[in-house]
């Protein structure tokens, strides 16, 4: 499957679904592990780890089979988070089943399907996804050579792994993240050879993707005489077949230095972590490096011809992010311009009233602090886009970290709004004054808006015509009820709403009086 297609796919299936897990909650995974025979494979070895959320590894297990071929397995996620990718047991982790004279199996954490939102993994029964055995097949080696690109001479003691290996994340888009598995090194001859891979496939929406057949690049890079040689070979089927050695010809390839600093006051930042983001995938396998006393920090080689994006990240200050590089393919050592980023400052108290009546406003509000604007990547979409988002609580009021200096602030909510510059450190509680939109605010009555399942807001005119509204209309459960839309096209009233139920179809409400001067209109829901 073309990269680009595949990484096009996966961020098509980000708006499908979303899973939201505790802290530290624990999965029990069952799998079990079929030789290629058929027969339970006993005694199986199988690695399984788990990825936190800027994708470094938050916990290895390692389990082996019973005599029925069965694991199970307590896994950990990291910190609560919502995850915009409906297969999280693919784009958060994986596991690697190892037995005698098998190659390497690569399977999803939780089987060949995910479960249903909010589900509670059990033992396996027929039928369900997490009873899909993970398949063994025949060992095989995939082998190759590596030699200088110039001279064509071996090249002794290179560094050899795949990357952009399907749907799993084995050193692919996760920097620093290489399975040492799938790692080898070249002889004294130049010569290498790599483990097979079965990769199990990846059902999407009735449609199998990769087959079993684990499609990847092949990097090898290494250092002669104090400069580095690299390379990306695509694209290479890990397949059983008999094939010619794959060659690998590393070339001389640059360094990349750059520098962080503090924005207020231009000093250089000692200690943060640095990472690469490109579409090159050997530039995403980088580990993180740390600036050192003159917030210096060097990438010893890159991929050159490729654009190349540094973040930054270091507790206490804001992310940062730069295009490092738009490739240099001459160049001996590439430079990228600095990185500035912010130190956050202790909780700021914000206070939200009406401008209007000076109370504090009917509807819930939230707060918005834009940090970064982020990037737009060419094929990597925006980077680096942070905003705060703080709930206020019922008496308007929210204390919140922000980065020292001018911060734009905008306080929304079901009628309201507000934009409003900060300057942190503020002496004292920060007061912003929200003012009245022009527009149909209602509060719906429910004991349980969670229970209540999607509906929908009509609004006629006084002729009994639909009317335009700038908003959704849909009823938003995080607002309790509260429900706000500018009229467009200064209809005429008097006005009326009914509410529908969507599931199971339903009319929860006959057409009801509403007037925009009333500050809310409160209707009960049936």
């Amino acid at each position: 499957m073309p990269a680009l297609f595949r990484t096009l796919l996966l961020v098509a299936l980000e708006f499908l679904a979303m899973r939201v897990f505790a802290a530290d909650e624990l999965f029990t995974v069952y799998r079990q592990v079929l030789m290629p025979d058929e027969r339970p494979a006993v005694g199986a070895r199988v690695v399984i780890r788990t990825l936190n959320s800027d994708n470094s590894l938050c916990q290895e297990v390692v389990a082996v089979t019973d005599r029925d071929g069965m694991l199970e397995a307590k896994i950990r996620f990291a910190e609560k988070t919502k995850e915009h990718c409906p297969f999280l047991d693919v784009a958060k982790g994986y596991l690697i089943a190892q037995a005698p004279g098998c190659a390497l199996a690569v399977g999803k954490l939780l089987g060949a399907a995910p479960p249903p939102f909010g589900a509670r993994l059990s033992p396996p029964t027929p039928g369900m996804p997490n009873n899909v055995a993970l398949r063994l097949t025949p060992a095989y080696q995939l082998y190759g050579n590596v030699f200088d690109g110039e001279t064509a001479k071996p090249v002794a003691g290179a560094t050899v792994f795949p990357v952009r290996l399907g749907f799993c994340p084995l050193n692919y888009f996760w920097a620093g993240i290489v399975t040492r598995e799938l790692m080898t090194v070249s002889d004294a001859n130049g010569k290498f050879s790599l483990p097979g891979i079965t990769e199990e496939a990846l059902d999407i929406a009735g449609h199998v993707y990769n087959e079993e057949t684990a499609q990847a690049a092949v990097v090898a890079y290494a250092t002669v005489n104090d400069r580095t040689f690299a390379y990306q070979n695509d694209v290479v089927n890990f397949t059983p077949q008999a094939r010619r050695p794959l060659p690998i010809p590393v070339d001389p390839a640059p360094s990349l230095e750059g520098k962080v600093v503090n924005s207020l006051t231009n000093q250089p930042m000692a200690g943060v972590q640095v990472h690469l983001r490109s579409m090159s995938d050997w530039v995403n396998c980088l580990p993180a490096v740390v600036t050192d006393d003159n917030g210096v920090y060097v990438f010893p080689t890159v991929l050159p011809g490729s654009r190349i994006y540094a973040e930054t990240k270091m507790a206490d200050y804001t992310e940062g992010w730069v295009l490092a590089t738009e490739g240099e393919d001459d160049a001996e050592k590439l430079t990228a311009p600095d990185i500035a980023i912010r130190p956050m400052s202790l909780p700021t108290t914000f206070q939200v009233v009406d401008k209007e009546t000076g109370q504090q406003p009917i509807s819930p509000m939230e707060l918005h602090v834009l940090l970064d604007s982020g990037i737009l990547a060419e094929d990597l979409g925006m980077l680096g886009r942070t905003e705060i988002v703080v709930p206020m609580d019922a008496n308007g009021a929210a204390a919140v970290s922000l980065p020292q200096g001018d911060n734009q602030v905008t306080v929304t909510g079901p009628g309201y709004g507000a934009m409003q510059t900060v300057t942190v450190p503020a002496e004292g509680a920060v007061k912003i004054e929200v003012e009245r939109r022009e527009g149909l605010f209602i509060r719906f009555i429910i004991q349980d808006f969670n229970t209540l399942g999607p509906c929908q807001v009509a609004v006629h005119d006084g002729a009994g015509n639909d009317v335009k509204l700038d908003s959704s209309p849909l009823i938003a459960n995080k607002y309790a009820g509260y429900w706000f839309s500018v009229l467009e096209g200064a209809p005429q009233g008097p006005f009326q709403v009914q509410v529908t139920r969507y599931f199971p179809k339903e009319t929860l409400t006959g057409w009801t009086n509403v007037n925009p001067n009333t500050w809310p209109n409160v209707i009960p829901l049936q």
